[in-house]
């Protein structure tokens, strides 16, 4: 089999992208259980690091290959969530029980001489070599992965609700001090929270966890949402909060944003005025947006309760497997 071509990998980014976006649904009432929630994006941050050590490396062939296995092409360079296409322990199983792979890599030798992009000389012959992919110990190293994320995962879980004090405290100066209140504020966090600052040194077990703690807290304030609207769900509060979420969507999809959306949206909330139904109910959206920041600290607090079991979900789906006989080592 023939390796994609690297345009054939940057438009199937773009699909996978927009699919995902296609799908949003922010302002759904249901509930998602929590387990899969944090579970499946924790996995999808280990397999986007397992990707970026595998290219760092120079094995592009393989992180072709995994994307196209596990039906997410581009998911490398994708700053969102909700993109595994199967529940986190199907994920890891379909990779562990997998048999070898053979496929056909192409070598390019470097030009002996003069320009590589001269037309005047014959472009270097390549051939094809048999390279021997085995799912299995990806799955073991995505394993790996997944135990470093989680427990950083799990650590910033418990900052939760220091993010929200941050909100209302941002809230509260910008009205004393203005707009540069959040930029002040900003520069302060990096110090206090290490997760905060993109590519920590030193801090990390994990690449990507200065995004992946963006993410963790928009998925957060999305999940805060969905159970804010159901509890407002009879009430015409909830209403005001649909039609509000709706209006700010951007802030809120499952794709690309850029860093810091989650404050974004919960200051704009905050600096709404209160208003009057037209049935004559008070409209509070300082009210409202302190539900929604309990809502999210209480699913943080879940998160990482679930995520202390994560350890000895990684060791069972290692004795599985070595008790079938399918662990390479």
């Amino acid at each position: 089999r023939r390796p994609a071509r690297r345009s054939a990998v940057i438009d199937a980014q773009a699909v996978f992208m927009s699919s995902v976006q296609r799908t949003d649904d922010i302002y759904a009432t249901e509930l998602h259980a929590d387990e899969g929630v944090i579970k499946d994006f924790v996995l999808q941050r280990a397999l986007q690091s397992l990707l970026f050590y595998l290219r760092t490396c120079h094995d592009e062939a393989t992180a072709l290959w995994l994307e196209e296995f596990l039906h997410v092409p581009g998911i490398s360079n994708y700053q969102g969530f909700d993109a595994l296409k199967r529940p986190w322990r199907a994920v890891v199983e379909h990779l562990l029980e997998a048999p070898p792979v053979t496929v056909s890599v192409r070598t390019m030798p470097k030009p002996r001489g003069g320009s590589p992009d001269n037309p005047h000389l014959a472009a270097p012959a390549g051939e094809y070599v048999d390279f021997v992919i085995e799912p299995t110990r990806i799955g073991m190293r995505l394993l790996d992965c997944l135990a470093d994320v989680a427990s950083e995962v799990q650590g910033d879980l418990r900052r939760m609700n220091q993010e929200n004090w941050n909100v209302q405290k941002t809230y509260e100066d910008s009205r004393i001090f203005g707009a540069e209140a959040k930029k002040y504020g900003a520069e302060v966090k990096k110090y206090i929270y290490p997760a905060v600052a993109h590519d920590p040194e030193g801090t990390s077990y994990s690449v990507f966890r200065g995004g992946t703690y963006d993410l963790l807290k928009r998925l957060a304030t999305r999940e805060g949402l969905r159970s804010a609207l159901l509890a407002l769900s009879t009430h015409r509060s909830g209403d005001w909060l649909a039609r509000f979420v709706r209006d700010h969507r951007e802030a809120c999809k499952k794709g690309p944003v850029p860093y810091g959306a989650s404050e974004d949206f919960l200051l704009e909330l905050l600096e709404q005025p209160p208003a009057v139904s037209k049935e004559g109910f008070l409209i509070d959206p300082d009210a409202i947006c302190e539900r929604v920041l309990v809502h999210r600290e209480e699913h943080a607090a879940r998160w990482s309760r679930l995520l202390e079991e994560m350890p000895e979900d990684i060791r069972k789906l290692r004795a599985s497997h070595l008790d079938h006989g399918l662990l390479p080592y």
